[in-house]
């Protein structure tokens, strides 16, 4: 039966392959359909699957753009898989109930947004409603199966995906830095900026930046040899899309990892780091000043030049004119950007205006102040969450926090909230802790042993001898 399927897997392989050339999707497709492989053959599981197809995105037609990834189809496999087998114990069960619950009630809150703009003068465009109700579902989706995915596996396999999410994403920002720093093509991007595979390098940069908090959580629960590697790999991944905010958010997440992660690997691997990068860039600057005129270089040291013109920032003000008209429910999930066209054009992936770029005015425009606050009291929720896993690795409460603090900075400057990552990262978090509460047994070794053991004798205390 495994041979058979293997063998309907190539030929599915062949035909999808052919389709995604002439759609111009090939490396995507091909990379999901190869990684299926292991999956028939058992070497990896559908959890890890997700989290080696999930970067590898492209844009398909729905109404409105959507943002698709090659991870997609499996997620439903995968959730299918827990309603047959699934074996887990109450109280994860209770948990998983809690997550579904808040995708409702986000859920709830966006198709209310638009049922209240369709009453309002200004009108509602459905297809543009429908196609953005349809990225947030996929994504609560997500968060829900992976969440239920981390609770039923054991500890050390749950573990096992977060490690190769490191892998991947170095993977990843290796070939970006060759692409953009040795000219050979590996990786899309333009001249100066690497896209990685979301055909956007803002989208890339935050992936390698929660991979950078994914690679020292996993760290800190039980060392790893290629650690170092993979944050070297990472940080000059995200040096490689040029993004200032994204170069700036990752100042801070090394500064935060430096000060609370005591990770012996990931100390010495981050000041190494920044003795390096100083040398390097004083003795290739010396020897080379005309690399000043390189444009991913000007790009990302001209942000106090470019701050005030900032589209951005006209992108701001339009959707704080446009939350004044309905501040309660919002101008309707998926609408702002048909407000924007006059702010910075027209977006040629789209036809529409540009996005909001910032998930929590997104979120206050468009599904009022309703939507916000539930988007708010989901991340404190995970926040809290996090900080609650200490006891599955030395300091991995604090990778994680910052993990956390990575999504929320991009999130300023960026519309995450229909990101695959973002959401991969918050089922691992939710599952991680659902599975420390009913398998408390399955702790860290680095940190439940010491606790745990039974303490040696202490030698008792000899009395000195005395002289009658």
């Amino acid at each position: 039966m495994r041979v058979l399927g293997i063998a309907l897997l190539v030929v599915a392989a062949a035909f999808l392959g052919a389709s995604a050339v002439v759609a111009g999707h090939a490396l995507p497709l091909i990379v999901a359909l190869l990684a299926l492989l292991p999956v028939l053959l058992g070497w990896i599981t559908l959890l890890e699957y997700v989290v080696v197809g999930s970067p590898f995105m492209f844009y398909v037609s729905l109404g409105g753009p959507l943002h698709a990834a090659a991870s997609d189809a499996v997620v439903p496999l995968l959730a299918l898989a827990l309603l047959v087998t699934g074996d887990l114990p109450r109280e994860s069960q209770r948990g998983i109930r809690r997550v579904v619950g808040f995708a409702l009630l986000a859920t709830t809150a966006a198709v209310a947004s638009g049922a209240f703009a369709a009453l309002m003068p200004r009108g509602f465009v459905l297809s543009e409603g429908v196609a953005n109700l349809a990225k947030l579902v996929i994504v609560l989706g997500y968060s829900c199966v992976v969440t239920a995915a981390v609770a039923a596996l054991p500890m050390s396999r749950a573990f096992r995906a977060l490690r190769i999410w490191g892998w991947v994403a170095a993977v990843l920002a290796a070939g970006s830095m060759v692409t953009s720093f040795g000219g050979v093509p590996l990786i899309p991007g333009n001249d100066f900026r690497s896209f990685g595979f979301f055909q956007d390098p803002n989208l890339y940069a935050g992936y390698l930046l929660i991979s950078l908090a994914v690679v020292i959580a996993r760290e800190c629960h039980r060392g790893m040899p290629e650690t170092p590697f993979l944050l070297v790999a990472l940080s000059g991944g995200v040096a490689a899309t040029a993004s200032r905010s994204a170069v700036a958010t990752l100042a801070v997440m090394l500064f935060l990892s430096a000060l609370l992660i005591s990770a012996r690997r990931v100390r010495w691997t981050l000041v190494g780091l920044g003795i390096l990068g100083v040398w390097v860039t004083m003795g290739v600057l010396a020897a080379r000043p005309d690399l000043l005129a390189f444009p991913a270089f000007q790009r990302l040291t001209s942000a106090s030049e470019v701050a005030g013109n900032d589209p951005r920032l006209a992108l701001w003000g339009r959707a704080l004119d446009l939350w004044h008209s309905s501040p309660i429910t919002g101008i309707g999930i998926g609408q702002y950007q048909l407000y924007s066209e006059d702010v910075y054009g027209i977006s040629g992936r789209t036809g529409t205006g540009f996005v909001v770029h910032n998930t929590f005015l997104s979120f206050l425009t468009e599904t009022g102040v309703i939507g916000l606050l539930v988007l708010v009291a989901g991340l404190i929720a995970v926040a809290r969450t996090a900080a609650g896993l200490g006891d599955l690795g030395r300091r991995i409460d604090k990778a994680l926090l910052i993990g956390v603090v990575a999504v929320v900075a991009q999130m300023m400057t960026l519309n995450l909230q229909n990101v695959r990552y973002v959401w991969i990262l918050i089922g691992f978090i939710l599952g991680l802790e659902l599975r420390r509460r009913s398998n408390p047994e399955e702790l860290s070794p680095s940190v439940s042993t010491a606790a745990d053991a039974p303490s040696a004798p202490r030698p008792e205390r000899q009395q000195p001898a005395t002289v009658r």
